[in-house]
C-alpha cells in the first residue's frame, strides 16, 4: 500500500504535469501581476526608493511589497489608501537564529500595524529529524505574531519530499496562512515542488512560490501560478513581467 507522502507526491507529479501541458488553468497573463510580492530585502534603501517602490507597485497592481523591518512602517503609511499590502521577513535568509531571537523579531514585525510577517522556517530542524521541535518553534512564532498574517519560508530546493511535507503541516498546526516554495537565495522552486506544497497544505492555506527575475522566471511563471502559487515573490518583477515571448523562449 503507498504511503500518504507517496499519495502526495503522485498527486503533485500529476498537477505540474498538466500545468507544464498547459492543461491545467493558466491564468490570464494580465492577472500574474496581481499575484507578485515584489520583495526588496536589502540593507540599504531611502526614502526616495521606498516612495518610487510604492507607487509602481500601484500602478503596476502588484499584491505587497516586502522590505526589511526598518523600513515596513513607512511604506505602510505610504500604502495606506491603496490594496497593496506590506509584508516584512523574519530570520531572513537562513532561518538559524534561536528560537527566542526570532520570537523577539517577530514581536517587533508585529507592531508596524497592517504589515504582514513572512519567517524563514528553521530547515536545520528538519534535516536533524526535530519535528517536535519544529513544531513548537513554530506554534511560538504564530503566538508572537498575534494574528497577523504570517508566512513561512520553506527552502523546497534543499529539501526532499518527506521534508516538504512535514514542513506544512507543521506549519497548519501552527495555523500559518502561507508557505513560501524558497527565498531565492538557494534557489527557486520546481513546477512539482509547487505542486506538492499545494497538495500537502489544507485548502485554506496560501502557497507562494519565489521566482527569478530572468527570461526562465518568466516562461515557468504561469506554469507556478497553474501548479497551485497564489502569489509569486521577486526581486525584480518589472523585469519578470517584461520579457517578450520570443526572450522567454
Amino acid at each position: 500500500m503507498a504511503t500518504d507522502i507517496e499519495l502526495l507526491s503522485r498527486k503533485a507529479g500529476r498537477q505540474a504535469a498538466l500545468a507544464e501541458a498547459g492543461l491545467a488553468d493558466l491564468p490570464p497573463e494580465a492577472d500574474l501581476a496581481g499575484k507578485i510580492e515584489w520583495t526588496r530585502l536589502r540593507p540599504l534603501l531611502s526614502g526616495e526608493e521606498i516612495r518610487e517602490m510604492c507607487e509602481e507597485a500601484v500602478r503596476c497592481g502588484y499584491r505587497c511589497i516586502c522590505l526589511p523591518l526598518p523600513w515596513a512602517s513607512h511604506a505602510v503609511s505610504l500604502l495606506a489608501s491603496t490594496p497593496v499590502r506590506v509584508s516584512t521577513a523574519v530570520a531572513f535568509p537562513l532561518g538559524t537564529c534561536i528560537q527566542e531571537t526570532k520570537v523577539l523579531e517577530t514581536m517587533s514585525a508585529r507592531s508596524v500595524i497592517n504589515a504582514d510577517i513572512n519567517v524563514v522556517l528553521p530547515v536545520y530542524r528538519l534535516a536533524a529529524g526535530d519535528k517536535a521541535g519544529l513544531r513548537a518553534e513554530m506554534q511560538k512564532i504564530r503566538e508572537a505574531a498575534e494574528g497577523a498574517v504570517l508566512s513561512f519560508y520553506v527552502e523546497t530546493p534543499l529539501l526532499n519530499e518527506e521534508e516538504i511535507i512535514t514542513a506544512v503541516r507543521a506549519a497548519e498546526m501552527a495555523r500559518a496562512d502561507r508557505v513560501i516554495g524558497g527565498t531565492g537565495v538557494f534557489g527557486f522552486p520546481t513546477i512539482k515542488e509547487v505542486a506538492l506544497l499545494r497538495c500537502a497544505a489544507p485548502d485554506w492555506m496560501e502557497i507562494g512560490a519565489a521566482a527569478e527575475s530572468t527570461a526562465k522566471g518568466a516562461r515557468l511563471l504561469p506554469f507556478l501560478a497553474a501548479a497551485g502559487a497564489g502569489s509569486i515573490l521577486a526581486e525584480n518583477p518589472h523585469l519578470l513581467l517584461g520579457f517578450s515571448a520570443e526572450e522567454k523562449d
